[in-house]
């Protein structure tokens, strides 16, 4: 089994969760989440991460696989602005989350579309 899948695997046991509940947490459909945990779809890294946050997981990937650009532990902040995000009712957390997953995918999309656009005699200008 993939990694990305035996991660989501040990993300859903330690959060407790049943499907139903992992899936509106993560806003995705309750199918996916029964086809993550069989192995028959992998995860995105994106799903991981937002995983790994909500449930405040700090542990490495099993198999000492990584992420790549994989997050460092939540900071203070991070944990605070967390733990505000779960003391929302659930609907306005649910939207909360899918709007900060379209971010993150979106973000992921320019940074993949920057880099591959970039030729090695302009890499220098990608901080600026």
């Amino acid at each position: 089994m993939d990694a990305l899948n035996q991660e989501f695997i040990r993300l859903f046991v330690s959060s407790g969760w049943k499907q139903n509940q992992a899936a509106r947490e993560l806003g995705i459909a309750p199918p996916t989440v029964s086809q993550y945990l069989s192995g028959v779809t992998r995860p995105s890294e994106t799903i991981i991460r937002l995983f790994k946050m909500l449930i405040g997981d700090t542990l490495p990937m099993p198999g000492g696989a990584v992420l790549n650009d994989a997050p460092n532990p939540p900071d203070a902040e991070e944990r605070q602005l967390l733990e505000s995000i779960r003391l929302m009712p659930l609907e306005a957390r649910q939207k909360m989350i899918k709007g900060m997953r379209l971010i993150a995918e979106g973000a992921q999309v320019q940074i993949e579309t920057r880099y591959k656009l970039q030729s090695p005699k302009t890499s220098k200008t990608l901080g600026n």
